[in-house]
């Protein structure tokens, strides 16, 4: 239940146009700072906290950039 509440503080932080940079891309600090904030408290320390928060932003960016793990074969011509 706690992860979930910080996977969906993460998702929205995310969304927030404040923090990511101009290319769109994420600024994880500015998400880390914001469901520090917001979720912290739920966590028995920053230790546990920051355990969960890797580990959905891992999966967050598998998302973002999957990982292909098809055999691409090249051709010389």
């Amino acid at each position: 239940m706690i992860h979930a509440i910080l996977e969906s503080n993460m998702r929205s932080a995310i969304a927030n146009p404040d923090n990511q940079f101009k290319d769109g891309s994420i600024n994880w600090n500015f998400v880390d700072a914001d469901t520090y904030h917001d979720c912290h408290k739920l966590f028995k320390d920053s230790e546990t906290f920051y355990e969960a928060w890797h580990d959905i932003a891992n999966k967050i960016e598998a998302e973002i950039n999957p990982v292909s793990d098809e055999v691409q074969l090249e051709m010389d011509i």
